[in-house]
């Protein structure tokens, strides 16, 4: 038949309090996983004593006293915690709030901290219990008869549970209202979008919109084309005009009196010409 194992969980007995504390919590689990009577949890745990922890328990004066696993506990306590860090434990425990943990973590939270400042009894574990959780929770559990902590835990994990699902539903409540509004929304963002992206592709391939300055620059370059041909048109017309001569004198003739013709205003004066 094969033995036992047993986890190692040696105990030196510094002047550290935390280290006996931790200690007790592990060799806990241990006892009842093994499920030792009462009297092989004292030979369980007095076997992991080393150093200044085994000196100690071989000059205890009351081993006698020692019948079961808490005597041992007492005994150890008052050895190895001091009552000002007993004082000190008890201000954790009072700091020890539910804020945003649940309910169920809270509780171990809370236990594992009483357990360490010593205190057992199930009243004062109820009342620090109560004075923990969050308003809503204790406000939804006032007033109820208990029979037990285990009962009080299970009331406000229901609790819990109620006003979960009540700030669910107005999440859900707001998501959809969310929805709703952007759904409406969704064509007019689209458009705004479509002609931002437009806009955005014909600044990326250079296109122009004409704007109303270059229309009458054209217009204006057009007519100035019109002036120059007319003016190159008068010009022609003015070169063909052929000065009359006089043979005799080679003087220029009278042309208004010889010819009976009237002349421009610009070609009054005529030079003579060589023939």
């Amino acid at each position: 038949m094969t033995g036992r194992r047993y986890t190692k969980l040696p105990f030196y007995g510094s002047t550290d309090p935390e280290e006996f504390l931790d200690w007790q919590e592990q060799m806990e689990i241990e006892l009842e996983v093994q499920e030792f009577s009462e009297t092989k949890k004292i030979s369980r745990a007095i076997l992991e004593f080393e150093d200044y922890a085994l000196d100690w328990w071989k000059q205890y004066p009351h081993k006698r006293l020692i019948k079961n696993w808490e005597d041992l506990k007492k005994a150890m306590r008052k050895e190895f915690v001091s009552r000002k860090y007993g004082l000190i434990l008890l201000r954790r425990l009072e700091n020890v709030k539910q804020g945003t943990k649940s309910v169920q973590v809270y509780y171990d939270k809370l236990y594992s901290s009483m357990h360490r400042a010593n205190i057992v009894d199930g009243i004062d574990t109820m009342s620090y219990f109560k004075r923990g959780l969050n308003p809503n929770i204790a406000a939804a559990i006032e007033g109820k008869y208990f029979r037990g902590m285990q009962d009080l835990l299970s009331c406000a994990i229901r609790e819990e549970k109620k006003i979960m699902k009540v700030q669910q539903d107005k999440i859900t409540r707001c998501i959809n209202l969310c929805e709703d509004m952007c759904s409406k929304l969704q064509p007019t963002i689209s458009s705004v979008a479509g002609e931002k992206q437009a806009s955005t592709a014909c600044k990326k391939r250079g296109h122009v919109v004409p704007k109303v300055s270059s229309v009458d620059s054209s217009a204006k370059r057009s007519e100035h084309q019109q002036c120059n041909s007319k003016k190159n048109s008068i010009e022609q017309q003015e070169d063909n005009i052929v000065p009359q001569v006089d043979k005799r004198n080679d003087e220029v003739c009278n042309v208004t009196v010889d010819h009976n013709v009237t002349p421009t205003p610009e070609r009054v004066a005529i030079p003579k010409c060589q023939l």
